[in-house]
């Protein structure tokens, strides 16, 4: 399948993945999510009163001696940063073709 790509598309791949990760780390933060909202679920069900919910990064795998993972939400201008970084790479790459 990595044989199929082409020298632009691994390009563009490895860009995207500095501005997106994409692997384990991502996996965690998904699956700490799902693990938060079932707690959660849980503890709106059958926890006292008053009880804390928790948050994905109470799940969080600790890699590496890293002990609080900062879950950032993006705003427009980081969008915005994103794609034109995404679209300045593909040009640059359609221009290595010609």
């Amino acid at each position: 399948m990595l044989n199929d790509l082409t020298c632009n598309q691994i390009s563009e791949w490895e860009a995207f993945n500095k501005l997106e990760p994409i692997g384990n780390w991502r996996m965690d933060l998904q699956f700490a999510q799902l693990q938060s909202t079932i707690t959660n679920i849980f503890i709106s069900l059958y926890g006292k009163k008053g009880a804390k919910e928790t948050k994905a990064d109470d799940f969080m795998i600790k890699w590496d001696g890293v002990e609080k993972v900062e879950i950032k939400k993006q705003s427009v201008q980081d969008m915005k940063s994103i794609l034109m970084a995404l679209a300045k790479a593909s040009k640059k790459n359609k221009k290595k073709k010609k």
